[in-house]
């Protein structure tokens, strides 16, 4: 009786094992649309700074982007962690709770996939402290500023809730020290040296 059940079992599992024996794995690309997107979002973003577009233009041109980024992920053409690393820093850019909610998830999701990227962890970390300023609340790692000059006259790190993260864990997300980053303002933030200040 028992050679019956084993060879039922066998019957059973034999045509499963061959179809998984005969399947590729399907190579996933980054979403070239995606790409081009983010690029354009960083270009608008120069573009302001030095006075090339106005404000009203940037926030039309985010809230395109947002829209077609939320069709991407309905039609689930977000898909690589790069592809999610380009979509969270759209959301980023947004003007609502729940855009910097989901710029946040989106980031966590790039940075699972591709936890050793310095540059997904730390769009990972700066979401979230959007995410809590935004509500009124401290930021957790220290990458946003108040850009109003302080005593110092110096920008000044947006308050930070001491207790929420240590140093380590800011180092896992490419941050320095948040004494440091307190003291130095206006430098990188980023212990890779990457061009990124609060």
């Amino acid at each position: 009786m028992r050679h019956i059940g084993f060879l039922l079992v066998v019957l059973f599992l034999t045509p499963c094992i061959v179809a998984l024996a005969n399947t590729r794995a399907i190579a996933l690309v980054d979403n070239p649309r995606l790409s081009a997107m983010y690029t354009g979002d960083q270009a608008d973003r120069a573009r302001w700074h030095d006075k090339s577009i106005d404000t009203d233009t940037l926030f039309k041109n985010d809230e395109r982007r947002r829209a077609e980024v939320k069709q991407m992920l309905a039609d689930g053409q977000v898909r690589t962690a790069h592809d999610f690393f380009c979509a969270a820093l759209i959301f980023h850019h947004g003007n609502t709770i729940d855009d910097y909610r989901l710029a946040t998830s989106l980031a966590w999701v790039g940075m699972t996939i591709e936890p050793n990227n310095k540059e997904y962890a730390y769009l990972t970390a700066s979401t979230w402290d959007r995410f809590m300023k935004e509500q009124g609340k401290r930021q957790w790692y220290g990458t946003k500023c108040r850009h109003v000059a302080g005593p110092s006259g110096k920008d000044e790190l947006y308050p930070v809730d001491e207790t929420a993260v240590t140093d380590s864990d800011r180092a896992r997300f490419d941050l320095k020290p948040l004494e440091v980053m307190r003291t130095h303002t206006g430098e990188s933030i980023r212990l890779s040296g990457a061009d990124s200040t609060c």
